[in-house]
C-alpha cells in the first residue's frame, strides 16, 4: 500500500513564482513577439504546453549556449498583446484572471490555445464585468450580433433603394 502526500497550496505557489518570474524576466530564455512588442518566457513552460510550440524550440539542453546567444523568437500573429498577456497568465497557472476589455478576448485565448494544440481554459461560467457569461450564451450572443448586422445592412440597403425609387419618381414627373 502506498502513502501520498499532496499541497495545492504548493503547486499554486510555484505557478504564481513562475509566473512572477517571467512577468520580470527572470530566467526567461525566449522571446514571444508579438503587435511589435517582445514578451520574455520560459521555453520549457511554452514546450511542456503546447506539442507545437515544443517543436519550435531547440530540442537538446542549450541553456549554456542560448545565454551567450541571443533568445530564440516565436512570432505570434493574429492577436492582440493583451490576449497573449491573459494566454502567459493561463500557460503558467491555469487561470486567466486578468481584467479583459470584452469576454471576447477570452474567447481569443481559447482560440490560441487551440490553434497551438494545447488545453483550453475552462470556462462554462465566466464573470466579467461582475456579469456571469456562460460559454454557450456567449457563443449565441456572438452569432446573433452577426446576423442582426447582416439585418441591418439589408435593412438600409432596401431603404436607399426605396429612397432612390422615390426621388426619380418625384424627378420624372
Amino acid at each position: 500500500m502506498n502513502t501520498a502526500m499532496q499541497s495545492h497550496r504548493y503547486l499554486g505557489r510555484i505557478a504564481e513564482t513562475l509566473l512572477d518570474f517571467q512577468q520580470n524576466g527572470t530566467l526567461c530564455d525566449i522571446v514571444i513577439q508579438i503587435q511589435g512588442c517582445q514578451i520574455l518566457a520560459h521555453s520549457v513552460i511554452l514546450a511542456a504546453a503546447s506539442p507545437s510550440l515544443r517543436e519550435l524550440l531547440p530540442s537538446k539542453d542549450t541553456s549554456s549556449e542560448l545565454a551567450a546567444a541571443k533568445k530564440p523568437v516565436i512570432q505570434l500573429e493574429g492577436y492582440d498583446l493583451s490576449v497573449a498577456r491573459l494566454w502567459l497568465e493561463f500557460l503558467y497557472t491555469g487561470r486567466c484572471t486578468g481584467r479583459p476589455e470584452s469576454v471576447k478576448q477570452f474567447a481569443d485565448v481559447v482560440s490560441l490555445c487551440e490553434a497551438l494544440q494545447m488545453p483550453t481554459p475552462d470556462w462554462d461560467l465566466l464573470v466579467s464585468d461582475g456579469r456571469s457569461v456562460n460559454k454557450t450564451t456567449y457563443e449565441v450572443w456572438r452569432t446573433l450580433a452577426f446576423w442582426a448586422f447582416y439585418l441591418v445592412t439589408i435593412l438600409s440597403l432596401m431603404f436607399v433603394c426605396t429612397f432612390v425609387k422615390r426621388f426619380d419618381n418625384q424627378l420624372t414627373n
